[in-house]
């Protein structure tokens, strides 16, 4: 086994470590997404359940905080789901390009579009939450077919809804209604 050899063997077991990678945490993320879904939407249906306001404010509250955690859930989800994707992006051009030095062909396919930097050190970095995290919820049209807006949205909504109800309660609760 020669050098080239060496190295394409390297890189396709690497490819196919991010790739498995990817793919089971795309398995286990929305199963952590459905438990806050549904953690979420018992709190809303106790809190219309609830005998008085101050139980009410008490679980829309609750609901907000878990509706916050959810949405970061998501988010870090996505930007994992990211590097994961540049990750394989990026050895897949590496060992199309080994296989092109060594004149055979990346799985009889064509030339795959090349990468010209690596950008997984600016996507680490979004992993804290900011801001940014809610301005990238702006799509471009051909992306709505892509569940990660829905993903993300669902979540945000629901904090701004139990937000309100939060203050609409504590405002009842406050004037004895």
């Amino acid at each position: 086994m020669d050098e080239n050899d060496k190295k394409e063997l390297l890189l396709y077991k690497n490819l196919e470590f991010i790739s498995n990678a990817y793919y089971s945490a795309e398995g286990i993320f929305p199963f952590w997404e459905s438990a806050f879904a549904l953690i979420v939407g018992q709190i809303i249906i106790a809190h219309f359940a609830a005998s008085n306001f101050g139980e009410r404010a008490f679980l829309s509250f609750i609901g907000f905080i878990f509706s916050i955690l959810w949405f970061k859930l998501v988010c870090v989800t996505r930007q994992h789901a990211k590097f994961l994707d540049n990750t394989m992006k990026n050895l897949e051009s590496k060992l199309d390009d080994e296989y092109q030095k060594s004149k055979s062909k990346f799985f009889g396919e064509s030339k795959k579009e090349k990468i010209d930097e690596f950008k997984n050190d600016e996507i680490i970095e979004n992993f804290n939450f900011n801001f940014s995290m809610l301005f990238e919820m702006r799509p471009k049209w051909e992306a709505w077919d892509s569940n990660w807006y829905i993903r993300r949205l669902l979540p945000f909504l629901l904090a701004i809804i139990l937000l309100i109800l939060v203050i609409v309660d504590l405002y009842f609760l406050l004037h004895d209604y």
